[in-house]
Parts: structure tokens; sequence; C-alpha cells
């Protein structure tokens, strides 16, 4: 595994993707053991990430203290930006990136399409979890 420096807005793009393949029917079982093991690597911090956020809204009550009252709407989304930008290291098995070959196919039936449905929204999202090597070096 390597690790790997990301922010809580990345995580939380990436979480999400990963948890959307997941609930997918992939192109084989490799591809599924590779879902598996990136919603593996990042939940703890996914996890983590939402009891902050929670926290940020109604602040936890100390045992010998009144519950704070809860942080303005304005103050709250200032609180929730700035935690989106901080930065942790996380270990991800990059070894296993998803590619082309391993995303999920239309399926057959009336229904099938969905299964494929907005791949490249979530490809985006999964940033280096997904192998775009093809693509052509940013000038």
């Amino acid at each position: 595994m390597q690790s790997t420096a990301l922010t809580y807005r990345q995580l939380s793009r990436m979480f999400n993707a990963i948890v959307m393949l997941g609930n997918r029917s992939m192109a084989n079982v490799g591809a599924d053991l590779k879902v598996a093991r990136f919603i593996r690597a990042l939940q703890p911090e996914a996890v983590a990430l939402a009891k902050k956020r929670e926290e940020l809204r109604a602040p936890p009550a100390q045992e010998d203290k009144p519950a704070l009252p809860a942080p303005a709407p304005e103050e709250i989304a200032r609180l929730e930006r700035a935690l989106l930008d901080e930065r942790f290291e996380v270990a991800l098995p990059l070894a296993f990136r998803l590619t082309e070959a391993d995303l999920p196919k239309e399926k057959t039936g009336a229904d099938g399409w969905k299964n494929a449905d907005g791949l490249g929204a979530i490809v985006a999202d999964l940033e280096l979890l997904f192998d775009l090597s093809d693509e052509p070096p940013a000038a």
C-alpha cells in the first residue's frame, strides 16, 4: 500500500464514487475485489470525516459543562470548507487501480442501462483510484 496525501474534499468525492461502483455489477470478480479494497482503505477516514462534520453542526457536550449552542449557518459553512481543505495521509492499494476493463457494463433488460449510467462522472471523482495512463500528458 502506498501512503498518499489527500484533502477531505478529495476523500469525500472518491469514497462516494467507489461506493457507487460497489453497488453496481462490475465487469468481473477482480473488479469487485478492487472496489472492495478501496472501500476498505477509505472507509475509516470517511467515517471520521462524517463525525467531524456532525461535530461542526452540534458541538458535543462535556461532562461538567452544558452543550454549546450550534454555530450560525455561515460559521458552519466556513468551518466545513476549512475542514474539507485539510490534508491527511491514507494508505491506498494503488497497485489495484481500476481500469476501463473493470467498469460496469450495460446489462440486458429495460433498466439495464442504469448499471453503466454516469460512468464519466464517477471515473472523474475516482481521481487516482482509476488508471488514466492513456491520457496525454498535461501541457
